[in-house]
């Protein structure tokens, strides 16, 4: 199946993404229920048996309903998956159904074929790599409102005391690691995901980091520090 790229820009997945988030019955809620929000586009959302490393999938197709869904589109999840990587992957697969669809005949991404050869090859793709970097954007974006996530980034890091100067770098990042941690409860995401936001350009996230001008690095360092662990 060819993929042809978006030509949608950035900014435009975050309007798209802030206008999702503003249809759903919650969005104010730093907690928003992603499924539910999946539900009320017409989607079914299901837990799914799959390989480990595919954390969930999408399948549109609005000709022909999906087998044993008795619809046309699905969302399904890895059981396996912790809540946090969950909503994130159903963000993740609303993203491709608002970018994407139109851009092919049909929506699929990660289905269960996607455990052969051809598939690890596609995901190698450059324009597959895009596709999926503009649906991790949408996902961000769904999941941390920029005023809704600066507002809640601003009042962590002045309970950590970061209000005040801190001139010791191994405090500073640990009292920064831990407001991560708790921005991660607080909208169920990991705090990965939490320190990758603070690298968008949301205006709002533009004027936090101007505000705290060690936040970026601090980010930046807790996420190379994830990824090690990772590879490891």
């Amino acid at each position: 199946m060819a993929l042809t790229q978006s030509t949608m820009k950035d900014e435009q997945i975050r309007a798209c993404a802030n206008e999702v988030r503003a249809s759903a019955f919650d969005f104010t809620n730093n907690n928003l229920d992603v499924t539910a929000l999946a539900i009320e586009h017409g989607f079914s959302v299901h837990s799914c048996q799959t390989k480990s490393f595919i954390q969930s999938f999408i399948i549109v197709d609005e000709k022909n309903e999906i087998e044993e869904v008795g619809g046309h589109r699905l969302i399904g999840y890895n059981e396996d998956i912790p809540l946090e990587r969950r909503r994130r992957g159903i963000a993740h697969e609303i993203g491709h159904f608002f970018i994407h669809k139109g851009k092919r005949n049909d929506l699929t991404d990660a289905c269960f074929e996607h455990a052969t050869p051809e598939y690890i090859e596609l995901q190698n793709d450059p324009e597959k790599r895009e596709i999926d970097r503009q649906a991790d954007l949408f996902a961000r974006v769904l999941l941390m409102p920029a005023y809704q996530f600066a507002e809640s980034m601003r009042k962590g890091l002045e309970g950590a005391g970061m209000n005040r100067d801190v001139s010791d770098p191994k405090i500073m990042q640990s009292k920064c690691e831990r407001v991560f941690k708790l921005l991660g409860e607080d909208f169920v995401v990991t705090p990965k995901k939490i320190a990758q936001r603070i690298a968008d350009t949301d205006a709002e996230i533009e004027r936090l980091c101007a505000d705290h001008g060690y936040l970026r690095e601090a980010a930046a360092r807790y996420v190379q520090q994830q990824d090690k662990l990772q590879e490891s």
